[in-house]
Parts: C-alpha cells; structure tokens; sequence
C-alpha cells in the first residue's frame, strides 16, 4: 500500500458519526504499448486508473480518457462525486495540468458564467454510490488538452473504527505529447439573431460535434436568466453537413460556447452584447463579439 499523507485541519459529525479528510498521491505505472497511453496505481482499499487512446494530440484538443475505480478491500466503499465539468457526476473523474502543472481543465475557458462544481462528498449522502468488493467503476469523461499531462482523481468514503474517512486519491499524471494543429472554422452571424457555424479541417473524419455552452437571456421585467449544459453536449450535421448552434434565445445578453470534434482543437465563441445585464464594466469592447480559436 502506497504511503498516506492526511491532514485533518477539522473534523465534522454526521449520523453520529466522525468525518476526517485524506488526501493520497497515488504511484504510477505506464503501459508499454505505443499507441495507448495508461496510468494505473493501487489505492487504499482500491485501485485507479486512466488511460487515453493516443499517445499524442492537438494541443487544445478536446479528448475522452477513460477513468476506472477497483475495489480491492473486504468491503464496501462509498464513491462521491469529483471536480468534473459534469456537474455532480458521481464516480471517478480526470483533471489536465500545464506544463507548469497548473490545472487548466476543467473548467473549460469560457468567459464569464462557466464554474466548477466540486466535490459534492458526504454533503449530499444520497449522491453517493456503494462499490462492493471485486467491483469497478467506468467513466469516459471528456478533457480540453490546454497541457501535457492528465490525472485521475476519486472521491469516495471508507469507515476506519466506526468513523468515515473522506480520502481524495489523485494518480501521478499521465503525460502525452501535444503538437500545433488547425482548428475547425467558426463562423458567427448576430443578426436578426445569433447562432455560429462550426466546419471541421479537411481531411477531419465526420464525426459528431460535442459543445458546452451557457448563455444568459433576458428574462420578465429587469429579471434574467442562466441556462447553464455543463457537460458536453453532442452536435449532429444538418442535411447539408453543417453543424449550427443557436443559444436559448435569439438575442441573448451573453453567450459563451466551446466546441470540438474528437481528438481536435476546441474553438470558442465569447459573446457579450453591452447592456443594462449583459457585459461587465471593462467587457464592453468596440466589436461586442468576441471569438477566439
């Protein structure tokens, strides 16, 4: 078992009982095969892994990994839900870090109404899902590669004594290499009202289109509001290949979307339109739209 570092700063009680927080680094072993990229390592009472398909991408691209939690212990243990762009997305999760080993996803790098959710934990008791001996938990969650390297992350629960410990196991990262590659053509129309046209790179296979977006509307009176997708969301073609977006109404005070296909760059659409809700102060440029790729 790998050594624990624990830090018990507080200690809160719920049901009747004591709930303490360890944070576990996790050691890594890389697969041999070439063209799949794995990063595995033993866990109290478990084992976590995550792996990719390539060993090298675009830099920026949007890529999903698989991540996997073993029960290796006598017994059960509860998993919570970790720091995703999938809101409240129980299970075992992937963060990416710069170079400088700076986490840059999630959240993905949309302007203004984008957020992490966080660790739900013990918080919400309902949230979590029971692993039982033997057991192994899958999930496939998209990442924007911004760095060189991914981790898998895990919350999840375990009773010592009587008492339930909140362990937060974080593998050794799993280093790929990133290379410059054109990014998909993004064409934005505003009037009469907005929507955007994404075209893939020649010689990119079709595939489906996965965005997330959030867009803010104008409301009754001088209320608003926010329809946040905080997971990614697929996009098929229309009849002619395009593949369009449109936000939740046709003049929206602010609109903020990443959009990729598979193992391709992400494109970015950050809209502000200067009014009494929409941009902030210092936000209001001369073009009122902005798109970055």
């Amino acid at each position: 078992m790998p050594p624990v570092r624990c830090a018990y700063p507080r200690t809160r009680r719920m049901a009747g009982l004591v709930v303490a927080t360890c944070v576990l680094l996790v050691p890594w072993t890389a697969a041999p095969h070439p063209s799949v990229a794995v990063a595995s390592g033993q866990i109290p009472g478990g084992r976590l892994s995550v792996s990719a398909a390539q060993v090298s991408y675009p830099r920026g691209a949007l890529v999903r990994v698989t991540v996997q939690l073993r029960n290796v212990s006598r017994g059960p243990i509860q998993v919570g839900s970790s720091e995703a762009v999938e809101c409240a997305k129980v299970g075992p999760s992937a963060v990416v870090l710069s170079e400088q080993g700076t986490q840059v996803y999630p959240p993905a790098p949309l302007g203004g109404l984008q957020g992490s959710c966080g660790p739900n934990g013990l918080d919400d008791p309902k949230s979590l899902r029971p692993l039982l001996p033997g057991q192994t938990m899958t999930r496939h969650p998209y990442v924007i590669l911004g760095g060189p390297t991914i981790r898998a992350i895990v919350t999840y629960y375990v009773q010592v004594r009587g008492e339930y410990v909140t362990l937060h196991a974080t593998s050794k990262p799993l280093s790929v290499s990133l290379y410059d590659a054109p990014k998909p053509a993004l064409m934005l129309v505003t009037s009469p009202s907005l929507s955007a046209t994404i075209t893939p790179e020649t010689g990119v296979p079709a595939a489906t289109l996965r965005t997330v977006y959030q867009w803010l509307c104008p409301g009754d009176g001088n209320a608003f509001g926010t329809a946040p997708m905080p997971s990614w969301k697929p996009v098929r073609p229309d009849s002619a290949g395009r593949y369009t977006l449109t936000p939740g109404c046709p003049q929206p005070y602010q609109w903020h979307v990443g959009a990729g296909f598979p193992n391709e760059p992400v494109v970015y659409i950050d809209y502000c339109r200067p009014s009494e809700f929409g941009c902030e102060e210092g936000e209001q440029r001369h073009s009122q739209v902005v798109v970055s790729g």
